[in-house]
């Protein structure tokens, strides 16, 4: 039987279950019966029924991992990494870590995405119920009462018209890039050439990067709390990062510790880690504390991102807010201009 690839959500459910059955001393195939029997949801049941099925035929539970395809390559690598050094437990404690922190990257990306898209498709139909439900009558009315309304009241309500359809062809332009972004994000993620537009549109570089080393520093912190060779390490980390420019960088780190550098000094030298983030993994390479220091690391990145995205919905809040005022307001102008100057000839 073929699973799909879990979502983040249920990653984070069956590994949270794994960690608390490996902490209490249960056999795995044991904790397996009992989970099958816990989980409720079809999806995860049948992962959890797979996986036990091929546990107990070969007795190999990271393989089983693996042949669920239901799991990232980062999950069945830690997975075996644990299983190798006996680690397992505290592994999947710390997956179930990884997979809270992607969610909430994920949630703060799509909160960063959402928010805009709604108060643009409200601005849209208030606008668009100006341009042609509310201009139209008033149009009518001075078209009633030509005699008494002069050319300049006219041309106010004319131009209010152009004004609100040149904001709504504005207005569908940057809903439709909304609407890509959220898509590309939605179904193109680990394609290249949307990985490559991340990294260079001046609207996402900037948080992407962060994103990526958040995800790369606490994946290196991870492997430096267990002990784990770092070359091997680096070659596990590389599948799973998707941002070019880091990745390259990693993968040059891979080829230049073959020659007996240091781990943290490539790091350095290369930028991955750049002002105080790098000052501080200096110091932490001369007090030998490098796993608390990846882990502080990918806290401070973490934050970074949540900041960045506050910074962002705080922003564009007041923007789209401000736009929608000034068009309403020169629509409102457009019909109550020509109005007084007929009250005035009246």
């Amino acid at each position: 039987m073929k699973n799909k690839q879990l979502s983040l959500k249920d990653k984070q459910i069956l590994t949270n279950e794994w960690a608390m059955i490996l902490s209490s001393g249960l056999p795995i195939s044991e904790g397996l019966y009992i989970l099958q029997d816990q989980v409720m949801n079809k999806d995860l049941k049948e992962v959890v029924e797979s996986i036990q099925k091929d546990f107990l035929e070969n007795g190999d539970f990271a393989g089983a991992i693996k042949n669920s395809k239901a799991f990232d390559p980062y999950m069945e690598k830690m997975i075996y990494i644990g299983q190798q050094s006996g680690h397992l437990d505290e592994v999947m404690q710390k997956m179930v870590e990884y997979y809270q922190r992607q969610e909430d990257m994920e949630n703060q990306v799509k909160e960063a995405l959402t928010y805009p898209m709604v108060l643009l498709c409200i601005m849209f139909v208030i606008v668009a119920l100006m341009v042609f439900k509310v201009l139209p009558i008033f149009e009518g009315l001075l078209d009633n009462l030509a005699l008494s309304v002069s050319d300049f009241s006219f041309s106010l309500m004319n131009i209010g018209t152009l004004f609100g359809k040149i904001s709504l062809g504005v207005l569908v332009v940057i809903l439709l890039g909304f609407l890509l972004f959220w898509l590309g994000n939605q179904y193109f993620k680990n394609n290249s050439n949307w990985n490559n537009f991340l990294s260079t549109f001046i609207l996402t570089k900037k948080l992407y990067l962060k994103l990526s080393l958040a995800k790369f520093t606490y994946a290196i912190s991870l492997f430096f709390a267990s002990g784990y060779p770092i070359d091997e390490a680096i070659d596990i980390v590389s599948d799973f990062i998707e941002h070019p420019q880091l990745k390259k960088k990693i993968l040059e780190i891979k080829d230049d510790l073959m020659n007996g550098s240091s781990f943290i000094s490539l790091l350095l030298k290369k930028k991955v880690y750049e002002g105080y983030y790098a000052n501080m993994l200096a110091i932490a390479d001369r007090t030998g504390k490098q796993d608390e220091m990846f882990h502080r690391l990918s806290d401070l990145y973490q934050k970074d991102v949540e900041d960045a995205t506050s910074r962002f919905i705080n922003v564009i809040e007041p923007s789209i807010i401000a736009f929608l005022s000034l068009i309403v307001g020169v629509l409102l102008l457009s019909i109550m201009l020509p109005l007084m100057s007929l009250m005035v000839a009246l």
